[in-house]
């Protein structure tokens, strides 16, 4: 949850900050946008995809 509310409101500062009109914040702004919301895609699928393949198989002599 707290993922999730950080990148929303990271998210639209930067979408406020891309109806700049100046081209470089404008530009900057939604190029910011676009990567947090990668980064919160890649945190909520790709991490917990990626850790249940480690340890598939665990020995018998794990606690």
């Amino acid at each position: 949850l707290a993922l999730f509310g950080s990148a929303v409101s990271d998210v639209t500062g930067f979408l406020i900050i891309a109806q700049s009109p100046m081209g470089f914040f404008s530009s900057f702004g939604l190029f910011c946008a676009t990567m947090i919301g990668l980064s919160l895609l890649a945190g909520l699928v790709l991490t917990p995809a990626l850790l249940s393949t480690i340890n598939r198989h665990p020995s018998n002599n794990s606690v």
